[in-house]
């Protein structure tokens, strides 16, 4: 299970999405080139070690020349007045040009050893140029020593360098995956706002006792015509 963690923590930065990881699978890329290169010059030369001194120099200083620039190059510091996205940018440009010549330098000095072991015949100045500048391909691997040295680089001149941003940025050709939808609490589900009923106007009751006045006294009008009627009958049949 150990093994299994620290292969994952290995592999976890070159798989991941951002110019880190793809700054480390190109190193790992040029980290594999020399094989197929020391294949075909052994096929061409063949087993022969054996070389003029001047060729076999030329291979020694080859391997120390891309050792030493590759340990002495740090990028160039920042210009003052950047702003946050800006010095991003700039930095991780910057940073990627520092990894790239370190790429270069060590393939440089095993092309010149395979042109030297070529030329004279023998395979000693190749494999001393291989066994300088091969290891050297390390140097341009993004680990946190390197990111913090270059950084300190561009902060020489007081202006912040946001290279770790920078490095976290989407890789090319890796579309940003959308952020999450933010999980929000349901919101309480509103109470029905009690109805208030009008209140009565004034005029009602008055105009309902009206009415009532109205419908009680038609009946005892109809009663007093009736009582009219009967006394003028009553009157006439007693006259003579």
């Amino acid at each position: 299970m150990d093994l299994k963690r620290r292969w994952t923590a290995v592999l976890d930065p070159v798989r991941a999405p951002t110019m880190s990881g793809y700054l480390s699978r190109q190193v790992l890329i040029f980290l594999i080139a020399p094989i197929p290169v020391s294949v075909a010059v052994m096929l061409i030369v063949g087993p022969h070690w054996s070389a003029s001194a001047w060729m076999v120099l030329t291979g020694a200083i080859a391997g120390v020349a891309s050792l030493l620039l590759g340990l002495s190059i740090q990028p160039s510091p920042l210009p003052p007045g950047l702003r946050p996205d800006a010095s991003a940018r700039r930095s991780l440009l910057r940073f990627r040009q520092i990894t790239h010549l370190r790429l270069a330098l060590p393939m440089a000095a095993i092309g010149l050893g395979a042109g030297a072991a070529i030329l004279s015949g023998g395979l000693s100045p190749f494999v001393l140029a291989l066994c300088l500048a091969w290891p050297q391909v390390g140097l341009a691997w993004p680990s946190f020593h390197a990111v913090a040295k270059a950084r300190r680089g561009m902060e020489a001149w007081g202006t912040r360098a946001y290279l770790w941003a920078g490095l976290a940025q989407p890789a090319p050709g890796v579309t940003p995956r959308p952020a999450p939808p933010k999980a929000t609490a349901p919101s309480p589900t509103p109470r029905p706002e009690p109805i208030e009923t009008p209140a009565p106007d004034e005029e009602t009751p008055t105009k309902v006792s009206l009415s009532s006045e109205h419908t009680n006294k038609r009946p005892i009008a109809r009663q007093a015509v009736r009582r009219a009627r009967r006394a003028r009958t009553s009157r006439v049949s007693v006259r003579p």
